[in-house]
């Protein structure tokens, strides 16, 4: 069925058949579309979903087929655009939970079982100095107890620390907390 503007006014009166047809013709598409933004198939199909339900919602506003699909492209990038923001700001979150001000203390307690698992694998490629005081750090010990525990001095751990959480940065950067 091609889709004109007189089955736009078919769908603002309700009629769920037009409204089938031109949801099978332009969901593919907007899945496409949100996958530009979300680089997610699982995200895209989501939001072209949402944005399907939003246009059914508010099917009255449309006049015409052009402007219902300009009006349809516009909520799936506002939908988006959306997602991306709260994925920012929960990343920041995250991050901002994990990370202690004073001494940039990591706590597990906030990482689900696969970001915990990530970290670990990272955390493995360190020096074996290195990953025992980022192991101690993540069981909430403080600079001067990892220093009692290793016999070290604590400008050291400072250090290690340092490069070890450089480092996990870079292994980690294309994952939520790094």
């Amino acid at each position: 069925m091609k889709l004109e503007d007189k089955h736009i006014i078919q769908i603002a009166k309700g009629d769920i058949k037009t409204f089938n047809s031109f949801y099978n013709k332009y969901y593919p598409s907007l899945c496409k579309f949100s996958f530009q933004f979300v680089k997610s198939e699982d995200t895209a199909a989501d939001i072209a979903q949402e944005t399907m339900i939003e246009f059914w919602l508010n099917k009255q506003i449309q006049s015409s087929l052009n402007h219902s699909k300009a009006y349809l492209y516009t909520i799936a990038k506002n939908k988006s655009l959306n997602n991306l923001r709260k994925i920012k700001v929960d990343n920041h979150y995250l991050l901002q939970q994990m990370v202690d001000n004073e001494e940039g203390v990591v706590s597990v307690s906030y990482l689900k079982d696969e970001e915990c698992s990530l970290l670990s694998r990272a955390i493995n490629l360190l020096p074996q100095q290195t990953q025992k005081i980022i192991q101690l750090t993540l069981n909430n010990y403080r600079n001067s107890d990892i220093t009692e525990e290793l016999d070290i001095s604590i400008n050291t751990v400072k250090t290690l620390k340092k490069r070890a959480y450089k480092k996990l940065r870079e292994l980690l950067k294309d994952h939520i907390y790094a």
